[in-house]
């Protein structure tokens, strides 16, 4: 596997205050589930932003979320966008990650992705991907609880196997 997966985690290890994670397809290996908890535990506000319909992969997304809701009960916000929101997005308070690489098994191991990694501060890029990313949580709901999210078991362990 290359070394987007390591950077993601690096991304996701390092944050001291803020995780925003902007995904279309999100199946995370176990490492990724468990880092996302630790960053929680030691007070980092996680939000998770994810397709309410993906149009590939949308129980999976859900099964995770259903997940993660299961196993951390506080500094994590899972919102769900009306829209197909496609972007592949990390930001911690230092670092800024934008490109076309999702957090699963085949966007690691088999597809060829590129990301642009970005130092967070005050210039008009960042800046500018900051606030379209404020515009797209403002957009979409929170959710509250696991009932929220309406998982079908077999659709997304068959898209398990796919991804």
């Amino acid at each position: 596997c290359f070394e987007m997966r390591e950077r993601y985690l690096s991304l996701i290890q390092n944050a001291k205050q803020t995780l925003d994670i902007l995904m279309a397809y999100f199946a995370p290996e176990e490492d990724f589930l468990d880092e996302i908890a630790s960053a929680c535990k030691r007070g980092v506000k996680v939000r998770l932003l994810l397709p309410q319909n993906a149009n590939f992969n949308h129980h999976l997304n859900m099964l995770t979320a259903y997940r993660l809701l299961g196993n951390i009960d506080r500094n994590l916000n899972i919102f769900l966008s009306p829209r197909m929101v496609h972007a592949k997005v990390l930001v911690n308070e230092k670092i800024l990650s934008l490109g076309s690489c999702n957090i699963n098994r085949k966007a690691f191991c088999s597809l060829d992705e590129l990301n642009l990694f970005w130092p967070n501060d005050s210039r008009s890029f960042a800046s500018s991907l900051r606030e379209n990313i404020e515009s797209l949580f403002q957009e979409a709901h929170l959710v509250k609880s696991r009932q929220q999210l309406h998982v079908n078991w077999l659709w997304a362990a068959a898209e398990h196997v796919i991804m």
